[in-house]
């Protein structure tokens, strides 16, 4: 049951593969993949809460299961929970420091954050293009005023 359900997962049938996993949850060990795979099935049908439940449990089946802390994070950052997600993602990255993508989603956070420093300093590690520092300018074009009148928006 569980293969038939990762099956249907790797298809896109998030539907019915979160049914034949839950199923596969009476006959299977491996808890932590299971929740982890009906929370990811649960965020890609749009069950916030229900995704989390499952993160959440999988990580009380083995709290080293990095894939739940990446889906809690990405969880979180579609919530435009910034902070809780940078908590989720450096539990990941605890648990596997020498994942890309780890070390370039907490530079994403950071830099959404205004945090430019700790940004570039994660996104260094990965050999992201290698910079010394952002610097942004501010000109008068691009105040709203002069932009809705630039653009010459039109409603309806």
């Amino acid at each position: 049951i569980y293969k038939k359900g990762l099956e249907l997962y790797r298809n896109n049938k998030y539907f019915e593969a979160e049914a034949c996993l839950k199923e596969a949850l009476k006959y299977e060990k491996n808890e932590d993949k299971i929740h982890y795979l009906i929370g990811m099935c649960c965020a890609f049908q749009k069950k916030m809460e229900q995704a989390e439940h499952h993160f959440l449990i999988s990580l009380k089946s083995n709290a080293r299961f990095e894939e739940s802390y990446l889906g809690l994070g990405e969880l979180y950052f579609i919530q435009k929970d910034f902070r809780k997600a940078e908590r989720m993602i450096k539990e990941a990255i605890k648990i596997n420091p020498d994942n890309p993508y780890f070390h370039d989603f907490l530079g994403t956070l950071y830099f959404i954050n205004d945090l430019t420093n700790l940004a570039l300093f994660e996104w260094n590690k990965i050999d992201k293009p290698v910079l010394n520092r952002i610097v942004t300018e501010s000109h008068d074009y691009y105040k709203k005023d002069f932009l809705m009148k630039e653009l010459n928006f039109h409603p309806g």
